[in-house]
């Protein structure tokens, strides 16, 4: 565009000299001129619009960039809560088992000691019987003796006593015969 201005230009100055007249000649320059001013404003015009709309297109396409990078940013960041609650979701959840589990072995270990004190309540009376078994058998063999020992004490008592009225019925019987 601007090649065609200025030979535009020079076309018009070489035809100034051919005019016949210097205010015919002064027209046609400033004719020459005005076209050639309208040309470059529209030049302008065209230009500063083209960069206006490269500039619209540039702020466009920049707009469209941070709009898709805050999208990502905010996808990623979602995904991230999301991540975020299934981990804690799954930590509450071991927590929960663990606790449980703990509960269990608690419970377990209070009935394995209340087994054992029953069974030690048990034991205990199992141990009082045998002792008062022993002391029965004990106490039995005692009284077997001691019948023994009285058996024997009577069995001698009634042998001397017999022995004594023995004894005494020979003295009466060998005094009657002495009478």
């Amino acid at each position: 565009m601007r090649r065609l201005s200025s030979l535009f230009l020079v076309m018009t100055l070489c035809g100034v000299g051919f005019a016949q007249s210097d205010d015919d000649q002064l027209n046609r320059l400033k004719s020459a001129q005005d076209e050639f001013y309208a040309v470059q404003d529209e030049e302008a015009r065209a230009r500063a619009a083209r960069e206006n709309r490269e500039r619209q297109r540039r702020q466009a396409q920049a707009a469209e960039a941070r709009r898709a990078e805050e999208e990502r940013a905010r996808a990623e960041s979602d995904e991230r809560l999301r991540d975020k609650a299934r981990v804690q979701s799954r930590e509450d959840e071991e927590f929960a088992l663990d606790m449980e589990l703990k509960r269990a072995r608690v419970g377990e270990a209070q009935a394995m000691s209340q087994e054992r004190a029953n069974r030690a309540n048990e034991f205990v009376d199992a141990e009082l019987a045998r002792k008062a078994a022993e002391t029965d058998v004990v106490q039995s063999e005692a009284d077997a003796r001691r019948n023994v020992s009285e058996g024997a004490r009577d069995l001698q008592t009634g042998v001397g006593k017999g022995v004594e009225a023995a004894g005494r019925g020979a003295e009466a019987a060998g005094q009657r015969a002495a009478d």
